[in-house]
């Protein structure tokens, strides 16, 4: 009747009692709740018992992306240790680079030390080891002359001068400056009645070795032979003067008095 009246309000009428004439207010909203949830139970029920299994089928396509939405799933860490990880690595990389090269270097100038001294020390090396290999041979030449120069004197003791002095050429060839070797050929050679040949090896070996007794009283004896006493009077002098207490100081002493009294002297 309210929205009757409504139109005519400029008439006033007396309000009749509102229980008499008002239906109790019925709130909307639960009414629409309650016509969904039947649609939706009515629904449910019609799909599970006629369309069971596409709605089982459909349950988990609908359940992952809210799955993923509600839980989504904790970050990898394997980005963050490999950030991390990562100027370690370069770090570690750099160290053992640098200790390579430290290394590389390291040898490189060792290698060239050692080369610097090398060439420092070649040219007295190879002149010390030249040295040395003279001194070997020497001393192997000096065993090999002595062993001829033994032998030797050996054939020229028991009279074989022709043999004494093929010895004593071969100890010439193993060492053609030795007084020694020199002063016995010229004793075989004299031996052998070759006076004048004998005079030259015994002044040889005086020329070698001024200090060799034997050559100048072989060269004295040479000299008379071949009929020169003057100039073998002056040899025995010259040794005696020089050698006055030597080995042939007796000979060299008795020989230069018979030679005087051969001159008249």
């Amino acid at each position: 009747f309210r929205a009757v009246s409504g139109q005519h309000t400029s008439v006033p009428a007396a309000a009749p009692p509102q229980e008499l004439f008002e239906e109790p207010a019925r709130p909307r909203g639960a009414l629409a709740i309650v016509v969904f949830l039947m649609v939706l139970v009515g629904g449910g029920a019609y799909a599970l018992m006629f369309e069971r299994e596409r709605v089982m089928a459909l349950i988990p396509a609908a359940q992952e992306p809210v799955a993923s939405v509600v839980q989504p799933s904790p970050p990898t860490q394997t980005s963050e240790p490999v950030a991390q990880d990562a100027p370690g690595k370069l770090a570690q990389e750099g160290v053992h680079s640098s200790l390579s090269l430290a290394r590389e270097a390291a040898e490189v100038r060792s290698g060239e030390l050692l080369a610097a001294v090398i060439n420092e020390a070649r040219s007295p090396l190879l002149s010390s080891l030249a040295k040395a290999r003279a001194s070997a041979q020497r001393n192997a030449k000096k065993s090999d002359i002595n062993s001829v120069l033994k032998s030797a004197r050996r054939a020229f003791d028991r009279g074989d001068a022709a043999k004494a002095r093929d010895l004593y050429h071969d100890a010439l060839d193993l060492n053609s400056r030795s007084p020694e070797a020199v002063t016995g050929l010229g004793w075989a050679l004299l031996s052998l009645g070759r006076t004048a040949s004998a005079a030259v090896q015994f002044r040889r070996a005086i020329s070698i070795s001024s200090a060799h007794e034997d050559a100048y009283i072989g060269l004295g004896k040479a000299e008379r032979a071949s009929g020169n006493l003057q100039e073998a009077l002056k040899v025995y002098e010259g040794y005696l003067s020089r050698f006055p207490g030597g080995r042939k100081a007796s000979i060299a002493r008795y020989q230069r008095d018979q030679i005087r009294k051969s001159l008249g002297m």
